[in-house]
């Protein structure tokens, strides 16, 4: 895409799209139209209602650089800043685990187990903050709760420090740079803790899009047979949860069989499995102890 060529908004889309649909991007036209709005600080519908708003040469060029790294498979939530879960938008950057729809059944069933509890101020604890996209949902939709997160990346958790700031949440948050073993060494006790692990095999990952070669490797990584990490939760994290507590999980649909079958064996109660909106299962959940809720 040559710069002279770049007139008009409508002129500077054509290219981009047709760029990044020879890279083999899928939705190119919507993510190009992205890029777009994000290079003249506007918004998309701005963008989509002046096609033929003349650029500057100073947002041609943002344009042009933004385009040119998504055609290297740049992960475009990188190229943005920021990126929409649940009810909010949500600061991300290199370093912290990209949101994904998928984890927004973790805030559905936090939700919904945490709206039928009794008491006030009920503690949560997620492992694996990231951003902290899932557990400050969890917090905007549960008022009365606390939460906690911790995460082994320092950029992760500065991260969710500033998107709980964004939101009005830090007063109602804690987090901390530490890893499970940590985080079962302070022997703090939580009504529910949520874990979305590490679940991708070393074969799912060799095969993934190259988009996820830029993200960071201990946030995917799941080990050979994608369980390292539900195994170590099953074995670990009773001894964090009250007596009535609650443990949900993310899995890979292709395991959640296997999981809910590891956390039988170690005595677990009441394991289920919730399906999201495709019908693949999801979450797995699971009581620490004989209570039922």
């Amino acid at each position: 895409m040559r710069l002279a060529e770049v007139i008009t908004a409508r002129t500077a889309l054509a290219h981009a799209i047709g760029s990044l649909r020879r890279a083999g991007i899928r939705g190119a036209r919507f993510e190009a139209s992205l890029l777009l709005a994000h290079a003249v600080g506007e918004s998309r519908e701005w963008v989509l209602s002046n096609p033929n708003e003349r650029l500057s040469a100073v947002a041609t060029r943002r344009f042009t650089g933004l385009v040119r790294r998504r055609r290297s498979r740049f992960p475009i939530q990188y190229l943005l800043g920021e990126w929409p879960f649940w009810n909010d938008t949500f600061r991300v950057g290199e370093g912290v685990l990209i949101p994904r729809p998928e984890s927004e059944h973790l805030v559905e069933a936090a939700a919904a187990w945490l709206g039928r509890k009794a008491g006030t101020a009920p503690r949560v604890l997620e492992l694996g903050v990231g951003s902290g996209a899932v557990l400050l949902s969890i917090l905007r939709e549960c008022p009365r709760a606390e939460g906690w997160g911790v995460d082994i990346s320092w950029r992760a958790v500065k991260r969710a420090t500033e998107n709980a700031s964004r939101l009005g949440l830090a007063a109602r948050v804690r987090l901390w740079v530490g890893d499970l073993a940590g985080a079962v060494a302070g022997r703090e006790k939580f009504d529910l803790v949520v874990f979305n692990p590490p679940y991708l095999t070393c074969r799912e990952l060799r095969r993934a899009q190259p988009e996820l070669g830029f993200e960071p490797p201990e946030a995917l990584d799941g080990g050979v047979g994608g369980l390292a990490f539900y195994d170590r939760a099953a074995d670990e994290l009773p001894c964090i949860l009250k007596p009535e507590g609650r443990l949900l999980l993310e899995v890979s649909p292709r395991r959640a069989g296997r999981v809910r079958k590891l956390l039988d064996a170690r005595g677990w109660k009441d394991v289920r499995t919730s399906r999201d909106l495709a019908g693949r299962d999801r979450v797995v959940d699971a009581a620490s102890s004989a209570w039922i809720g």
